[in-house]
């Protein structure tokens, strides 16, 4: 009967005896009794398998609790921007840094991070994730994060812009920050109030070793090629105004316009604010008879309190603005005064010049002002012209065919909208909008919310590479703030990939707030599996 266990019998004739006879044989009860022991055991989970794969589970579950304690700590340490490291890389040393003294904290309250500092403190394991060169790997895990979300939502929305400006740093290495602003807008089924949205995001700092045009263009394209960002789609530059940078011959814009005709130049407005308005709104004859005409407005109703009273109950939220013959932006509130509540502020006007009970040398004055005053505010009103006139239709059609030029590419010749279907788009939409739905997001907004993005296609790629193109490079400038903050004075010797990685946590912290704290357990662990040969 051993020989039937282990070598088998070829005696088919009596192979039905053989069996009989080896079913009552001892060795076969022996086997028998342990298959069925195994298959208890394997029922009740008891078998040496099972034991050794809960105490992986469990080994594996106490590092995966005590990464997220460490990812979560780097992100809030990286958003406060605060240092997350000190003099001494030592557990318990008084000059170990934020991140080590926040973990020593947990372990107080915490006892997973207890058990950790014990098994550490004991040299139970080596491998504690507490290092220096962890908390890169994590930086740099989040800021990778945080990237691939903002570049997948510009790839989705096709056109962008980008914004550069350069500084130096303490260490006096110059830093060039790139942003890039793209608009999203799509149609929803949900509830939701805003379909669109102007989004403007950090993407880098890059060192930068000559600030000549050619080499900061270079520069640029590597980085778009990197980031497998499609320049044809870029529809706007915002620079400073850098000879540099917005040079018409060898300039950052000039040589990327040469590559794609269709990335505007679009100075910064700041930068030109007092540079270029200031000298227009003097030399101008209509700006001088304008700002003219909204001091004299100021001066007629501030003169008397009554004539201000008579002011107040007609206006209903902003009253008319002194001038400052030394700052510019005493204009703007003037102005915006003037702009939405033109006809509050003429029906002011037009109420002292109709009150009779103004009689005398200074009533009959009073009224005569105001009336000249209403005649200027007359001259300068623009009213919601009939946009079906021959006249106007005929100039907006000119508009469309030269914006259809304008974005049409150099070498396929093909363009982003048809000027025809753009002026027949606009008449029909003119039709539906209201008074409030004046602005270029506002009547996007109408679109998308309302779902005629198939009805009015030209219409909406029209506005949104309107609304791409930066106007200001202010962005940037906010950047360099968290550089300063950042790399200080006892943080200058900080690493570039770091410096990046804490800078992108820190401007983009809104996205940092949405990020997965489980994936990101995942996918360090992805980065970390190391594989062996068998």
């Amino acid at each position: 009967m051993v020989s039937l266990a282990t070598i088998g019998n070829s005696d088919w004739k009596n192979m039905s005896n053989i069996l009989n006879r080896h079913e009552m044989s001892p060795i076969h009860k022996k086997s028998y009794e342990d298959w069925k022991e195994l298959e208890t055991r394997f029922k009740c989970g008891k078998t040496i398998d099972d034991i050794n794969q809960s105490s992986i589970k469990n080994e594996t579950e106490y590092w995966k609790n005590i990464l997220k304690r460490i990812i979560a700590l780097i992100l809030t340490i990286s958003k406060q921007n605060l240092a997350l490291r000190g003099k001494s890389d030592t557990l318990n040393s008084h000059d170990n840094g934020n991140f080590l003294k926040f973990i020593e904290f947990l372990s107080m309250f915490d006892p997973i991070m207890k058990e950790h500092i014990r098994r550490i403190s004991s040299e139970e394991i080596h491998c504690h994730y507490l290092g220096k060169n962890i908390q890169n790997e994590v930086i740099r895990l989040l800021a990778n994060k945080i990237r691939s979300h903002i570049l997948n939502e510009l790839k989705n929305s096709k056109y962008y812009s980008i914004i550069l400006d350069f500084t130096p740093d303490l260490s006096n290495i110059e830093q060039m920050t790139v942003i890039v602003r793209f608009v999203t807008a799509i149609e929803s089924t949900t509830s939701k109030k805003e379909h669109v949205s102007i989004n403007e995001h950090f993407i880098d700092f890059i060192e930068l070793h000559s600030t000549t045009g050619l080499n900061m263009t270079e520069v640029i394209l590597q980085k778009l090629k990197e980031m497998d960002i499609p320049i044809s789609d870029m529809r706007g530059q915002g620079y400073d105004n850098g000879a540099n940078m917005r040079g018409h011959k060898s300039g950052v814009q000039a040589r990327i316009r040469i590559i794609n005709s269709r990335a505007f130049y679009v100075p910064c407005n700041a930068h030109s604010l007092n540079l270029v308005l200031n000298d227009s709104a003097s030399c101008c004859l209509e700006a001088v008879l304008f700002f003219n005409t909204i001091q004299e407005t100021y001066v007629f109703f501030s003169a008397s309190t009554q004539r201000w009273g008579i002011l107040l109950k007609h206006v209903k939220h902003l009253t008319v603005k002194l001038l400052s013959q030394t700052r510019w932006s005493s204009r703007v509130d003037a102005i915006r005064a003037m702009r939405f509540q033109v006809g509050e502020i003429y029906d002011a006007l037009k109420y002292i010049i109709d009150d009779t009970s103004l009689i005398g040398e200074t009533g009959v004055r009073s009224r005569a002002e105001a009336k000249g005053i209403a005649l200027k505010l007359k001259s300068f009103i623009l009213f919601l012209y009939n946009i079906s006139s021959t006249d106007n239709y005929e100039y907006v059609m000119k508009c469309c065919k030269d914006l259809e030029i304008a974005l049409t590419s150099d070498d396929s010749l093909s363009s982003d909208i048809n000027a025809i279907e753009l002026c027949e788009e606009i008449i029909a939409l003119h039709r539906r909008l209201k008074k409030e739905e004046s602005d270029p997001q506002a009547i996007l907004q109408y679109i998308c919310k309302n779902k005629l993005i198939e009805i009015f296609p030209n219409v909406y790629v029209a506005l949104r590479i309107l609304l791409t193109i930066p106007v200001t490079a202010a962005s940037a400038e906010i950047s360099f703030s968290k550089l300063k903050i950042i790399k200080n004075y006892l943080r200058s010797t900080i690493s570039q990939d770091r410096l990046v990685g804490l800078a992108t946590i820190s401007i983009e912290h809104e996205i940092a707030d949405n990020l997965d704290i489980d994936d990101l357990v995942k996918d360090f662990a992805a980065l970390k599996a190391r594989k062996l040969n068998f």
